[in-house]
């Protein structure tokens, strides 16, 4: 009997050594293999009759003392748990930097932190109708005063611009890598008159709409550029169903260019 019992203590002590390492299951894991221990053993110590009683008051003692060990360390583990989340990040971004560039308009209160979001919007809604903002007027204006096009004689001159290079290097992956895709980039650029702002919006809404790119990161690199925001705003509005304020003008505009130089089917 004694035998028997070592023997299937080794057998537990083995499953629990292949197992104990598996994060998922470790804590039922140590709980069948100190139950089974101590029901083997309990279960021995009832048959040697000849100290029955001493053996059995062990035996509740070692169960009791392992329950709350395992209840204690249960609970420590789960209050010192901690969640991992992966971020997602498509521009490659440190994300201190993406920390640091925001934290400014972080607001601070006694309760909780809140970010102010922007609250620009093309309409105002009455329960009619709806009719344009005069924060829309105004941002028009601003717009065609000082946005500024950029232009570039061939797709090598795009190195020029970090950030417009960084998303054309992203299109490049989804179009020739993910879509097996291969075009003359020189050429559509040409078709439209060398305009680099143009020319990115085109490929992002011809080739890439069902991958769902996010512009979050890119905010980043915009913070003091009003023309680079209202590119990077232009390119999230192509694949929103309600079109924002910021970059309104220049999807507007290169929709206006597209339909004039017939190229809405190219």
């Amino acid at each position: 009997m004694l035998t028997m019992c070592i023997l299937f203590s080794l057998l537990i002590l083995f499953f629990y050594g292949l197992n104990k390492y598996k994060k998922e299951s470790k804590e039922l894991v140590l709980l069948i293999t100190l139950y089974s221990l101590s029901f083997i053993w309990g279960l021995y110590m009832i048959i040697d009759y000849q100290r029955t009683a001493i053996y059995i008051l062990i035996l509740i003692l070692c169960i009791l003392c392992l329950s709350l060990y395992y209840i204690f360390n249960f609970s420590k583990d789960a209050d010192s748990r901690k969640i991992y989340a992966k971020q997602q990040n498509y521009w490659g971004i440190d994300k201190e930097e993406v920390i640091n560039t925001f934290s400014s308009y972080a607001i601070e209160k006694s309760d909780r932190i809140e970010v102010p979001c922007d609250k620009n919007e093309l309409y105002i809604y009455t329960s009619s109708n709806k009719t344009i903002s005069p924060n829309t007027i105004s941002y028009l204006k601003n717009m065609n005063k000082n946005y500024c096009y950029t232009y570039v004689k061939n797709i090598d001159e795009i190195k020029k611009y970090p950030l417009k290079d960084k998303i054309f290097n992203k299109l490049l992956n989804y179009i020739e890598i993910e879509k097996e895709i291969f075009i003359n980039y020189n050429d559509t650029l040409n078709k439209l008159e060398n305009n680099l702002d143009f020319f990115l919006i085109y490929l992002w809404s011809k080739y890439t709409k069902e991958f769902n790119i996010g512009i979050g990161q890119l905010e980043t690199l915009v913070i003091n550029d009003s023309n680079d925001r209202e590119f990077i705003n232009a390119l999230d509005n192509i694949n929103l169903n309600v079109i924002k304020l910021n970059g309104s003008y220049l999807l507007y505009k290169y929709k206006k260019f597209m339909e004039k130089k017939d190229l809405n089917n190219e």
